[in-house]
């Protein structure tokens, strides 16, 4: 099974990796991005090693390898037209002009549109995900849709409760050893 989660960037100019490492860091996360990450020119798997001691019980650090699929795209924004109605009721309705939601109205001024997909071979790509769309929110003016609930966050701080249940789900997976993890050995 896989997810995706989409962000919408108003600029990129606020991105870097240190900055959001010492994002992670101010979140009790110890994270590092790959070092030639570049964040609208690299498509694929992003590789991130993620360390922790919370998700496994002998107390020592733990470093996993990690990541998501990350692909960027220019956005225009286009509201979507109304269904025209067919058969006998078209002459029973009129024609609505196209109405913007909530979403068109928080999204209508991205340049820049990122799919993060996240697969079920790993357990902390969700985590991964909400944490960099997270610091996409705060830094570069984005908008984090989450498709499979229906939510978009426009707020960093609303992400970060989230990301506080992800790792309470990360730990009770942990306690029940259900956790499929892989151990950061290097960058290849």
């Amino acid at each position: 099974m896989s997810v995706d989660y989409f962000v919408y960037l108003k600029h990129a100019e606020g991105f870097s990796a240190q900055a959001f490492e010492a994002y992670c860091g101010s979140l009790g996360l110890r994270i590092q991005l790959h070092p030639g990450f570049k964040l609208l020119e690299d498509e694929g798997f992003l590789p991130i090693r993620f360390a922790d001691d919370r998700f496994h019980g002998d107390g020592g650090e733990r470093a996993y390898l990690s990541g998501f699929e990350l692909y960027a795209s220019e956005y225009h924004h286009v509201l979507q037209p109304p269904k025209k109605e067919t058969g006998f009721f078209r002459f029973l309705r009129k024609t609505r002009a196209a109405r913007e939601t909530p979403f068109d109205k928080a999204v209508k001024e991205a340049a820049w549109l990122l799919e993060l997909g996240c697969g079920s071979a790993d357990s902390f790509e969700v985590l991964l995900a909400y944490v960099f769309g997270a610091y996409l929110v705060k830094c570069c003016g984005g908008v984090f849709d989450d498709p499979q609930t229906g939510q978009f966050y426009e707020t960093y701080s609303w992400m970060e409760t989230e990301v506080a249940a992800i790792i309470g789900e990360l730990r009770e997976q942990a306690t029940a050893q259900a956790l499929i993890t892989h151990e950061f050995t290097g960058w290849t």
